[in-house]
């Protein structure tokens, strides 16, 4: 199935959530109907293993739809994100609530707090990455330029995070700066 088909499908069962979520389980009901269009990319064994690992290909298909940002742009982003906040937690089931819920990209960076989050996930990831690749000494000057971004990991007096706040207000605006210059070589590329 091509993406932009995938696409509208995806957004079509989103848009028929109550919380404008896409859910894997939605996903997975619906194309659980013989004639639906994504009911061939999915395994049809229906004891609980089965059901599960729908729900693994549910997800894998959300996150699989690609979008542009900007016009005349090639690159492409995700369209849906998991917020780490409204993942489900272990033993959780995945039922009608926001636990393993989706969101769209748009919808994220048009929304401030939902943006703080998907921030907060990815300064999170980064910092995972950083940890599980800092024996690789050539990314040691990426890492120091992350340091300029991330914020400290364990939390301090109220000196530490006047200057955390400071370093973080400081690198908020290198980020925007080089992201608009990033935008700005992009777009200058594909003109």
């Amino acid at each position: 199935m091509k993406n932009e088909d995938l696409a509208n499908h995806l957004e079509s069962i989103r848009l028929r959530d109550e919380r404008g979520v896409l859910r894997p389980r939605s996903v997975v009901d619906e194309a659980e109907i013989a004639d639906h269009p994504l009911h061939d990319l999915f395994d049809w064994d229906n004891d609980a293993a089965a059901d599960k690992h729908r729900l693994w290909q549910a997800r894998q298909l959300i996150i699989r739809v690609r979008v542009t940002i900007y016009e005349h742009q090639t690159e492409t982003v995700r369209a849906y994100h998991s917020l780490s906040s409204e993942r489900r937690q272990p033993g959780e089931d995945e039922g009608l609530g926001s636990a393993g819920s989706y969101r769209p990209l748009t919808e994220i960076m048009s929304n401030e707090d939902l943006r703080g989050m998907l921030l907060s996930d990815a300064l999170r990831d980064l910092r995972t990455y950083q940890r599980k690749y800092q024996t690789l000494v050539e990314l040691v000057p990426l890492f120091e330029v992350a340091e300029e971004i991330l914020p400290p990991e364990e939390p301090g007096g109220a000196g530490r995070k006047k200057k955390a706040k400071k370093k973080a207000k400081k690198a908020k605006k290198k980020v925007a700066k080089v992201a608009k210059k990033s935008t700005k070589r992009r777009r200058k590329a594909s003109a």
